[in-house]
């Protein structure tokens, strides 16, 4: 299936979950909201009760060139690199919040991660660590794409701390002689990210497993039906 195949897709099962999400956000509520779907993420929630904003990201389901369904569930390299990276933008010095809507289930790495939100330097040290690296060396730009290739692979391995990340990296990165200004900056985007990612994490929900377009569809039906007494 071609990528603007999967593109178009992908905005079809977006457009889809709005609707159900938006439905399921008033149902019952006498509050005043506003709701910008594509504004800052897939859909934005600002309601004028909280002084938060809401962000909802959301990702259909994976398929083969076919069109059937993977079943594949998403990594912790794949989290990292497709929403913590974004979220941790949208929710960093505020105390907004951020909902990924899956397809797909998830890896327990991930589920762990995220179960102990704050607490994941000191309780899931393996899996933050590795998530701290990737973003961090993902926002160093003082190395290329071409000269970064060798890192991608690399994961911290038995580190607890961040002098114990820094100081694998900068043993890794000496046998491949990058330049100091690279392992200075990378330490720096470790500090900056390791400042706000536990609170961060700790305001992330996630809904993995959402369902196909078809199902969520149904369940549109249904609510529309029972509640508004409307038909698709």
């Amino acid at each position: 299936m071609s990528n603007g195949r999967q593109a178009l897709l992908g905005f079809e099962y977006q457009a889809t979950v709005n609707l159900d999400l938006i439905l399921s956000l008033f149902q019952g509520s006498t509050q005043d909201a506003v709701v910008r779907p594509e504004g800052e993420d897939d859909l934005v929630l600002i309601q004028a009760s909280e002084s938060s904003i809401h962000y909802y990201q959301i990702k259909k389901p994976k398929e083969f060139e076919s069109g059937k369904s993977k079943a594949e569930p998403w990594s912790l390299a794949e989290v990292t690199t497709r929403l913590l990276d974004g979220t941790v933008d949208r929710l960093r010095d505020n105390e907004n919040r951020q909902t990924w809507i899956l397809g797909d289930p998830l890896q327990s790495a991930v589920q762990r991660l995220l179960l102990v939100g704050a607490e994941a330097p000191t309780r899931e040290p393996t899996g933050y660590f590795y998530a701290l690296h990737v973003l961090a060396f993902g926002r160093s730009e003082s190395l290329s794409s071409e000269k970064k290739h060798p890192f991608i692979g690399w994961k911290p391995r038995s580190c607890i701390s961040i002098p114990s990340l820094v100081a694998a990296f900068r043993s890794y990165a000496a046998r491949r002689k990058v330049s100091a200004g690279f392992l200075a900056e990378y330490e720096q985007k470790i500090s900056e990210i390791n400042s706000v990612l536990p609170s961060v994490l700790s305001r992330i929900e996630i809904r993995s497993c959402y369902g196909s377009e078809n199902e969520i569809i149904d369940r549109i039906r249904m609510t529309l039906l029972s509640h508004y007494q409307l038909d698709l």
